[in-house]
């Protein structure tokens, strides 16, 4: 189990950049006036990132790491994405 942690580990920090280079580049494509930000392609590509994100980021918690603190900080965003997730889904 542990030789699956940087290979997932990898996955996780990709598909967070991935995620963070389509929201910028949809947000400036909004501002700018430029193409369809919100077209069903870029919208389900976005989404399928984000799943791929969270899997990785589940994953991630659930390979049992030797130290106790490495897996402190994604539970902790975990959390805070959730709850933002559901806070959201309220309005």
């Amino acid at each position: 189990m542990y030789a699956s942690y940087p290979p997932i580990k990898c996955i996780h920090v990709s598909a967070a950049m991935l995620s963070g280079a389509l929201f910028f580049l949809r947000g400036l494509s909004a501002q700018v006036g430029i193409g369809r930000p919100m077209a069903a392609p870029l919208r389900y590509l976005s989404y399928s990132v984000d799943t791929v994100l969270l899997a990785a980021a589940l994953t991630l918690i659930a390979v049992p790491r030797s130290a106790v603190f490495a897996n402190g900080r994604l539970v902790e965003i975990l959390s805070l994405v959730s709850c933002t997730s559901g806070l959201t889904a309220m309005l």
